[in-house]
């Protein structure tokens, strides 16, 4: 009840970190779900995510990834990063969920994603390289964030375009360096797309 009801943040971020702590607890991660979709207190939300990082197991990450665009606004930030830690805690299928949620979930969802995608490929050079290897390998997915108002997430998701030689890629990249209104944006998709169409040694 206090995680929920009691009108001090402090109280319900005490408890709602009683309530992660003890995930595997009967009942308890419907409580945890409500507090990352409906808590209005972002300082809250955020511990709850940080302890689901800590707690989570494969399955409470695909029941996560079924949470996208559920919640309050600024919430959909909240699960992609859920994820991203469930990942850095040894859950490997949440890299798999964050694919899947760039190629068919909603605008946020994708949005989200990539950046937990490229925060995540910062840190494992493999990460790249899986992302190549699903089929589709999300280039659907990155080349529509290549529309997002965001200059960093555009940036970023030419980044890890740069990586893929698919001719749709080349094609989008060629676009962007056309018509993109950032110049940083611009040079840097026209010297990724250069970089995928010179011949392979």
């Amino acid at each position: 009840i206090a995680a929920k009801a009691d009108s001090d943040f402090r109280v319900r971020m005490f408890a709602n970190g009683w309530l992660v702590m003890n995930l595997d607890q009967a009942g308890v991660q419907d409580a945890v779900i409500d507090t990352l979709l409906y808590e209005e207190t972002y300082v809250v939300r955020s511990c709850t995510v940080w302890g689901i990082g800590r707690k989570g197991d494969a399955t409470f990450a695909k029941r996560l990834s079924s949470l996208w665009g559920k919640g309050i606004a600024g919430t959909d930030m909240e699960i992609g990063i859920a994820l991203r830690y469930l990942y850095a805690s040894g859950i490997k299928s949440a890299l798999d969920l964050l694919i899947d949620a760039l190629n068919n979930g909603n605008s946020d969802a994708r949005a989200v994603s990539a950046i937990m995608l490229l925060d995540i490929a910062q840190e494992d050079g493999n990460v790249l390289e899986i992302v190549q290897q699903k089929k589709v390998l999300a280039v659907e997915g990155l080349i529509k964030l290549l529309h997002n108002k965001d200059t960093g997430l555009r940036s970023g998701v030419v980044i890890l375009l740069a990586d893929i030689n698919d001719p749709r890629v080349i094609q989008a990249l060629s676009r962007v360096a056309e018509t993109d209104n950032d110049a940083d944006v611009r040079a840097l998709a026209k010297e990724a797309k250069e970089a995928l169409e010179k011949p392979s040694n």
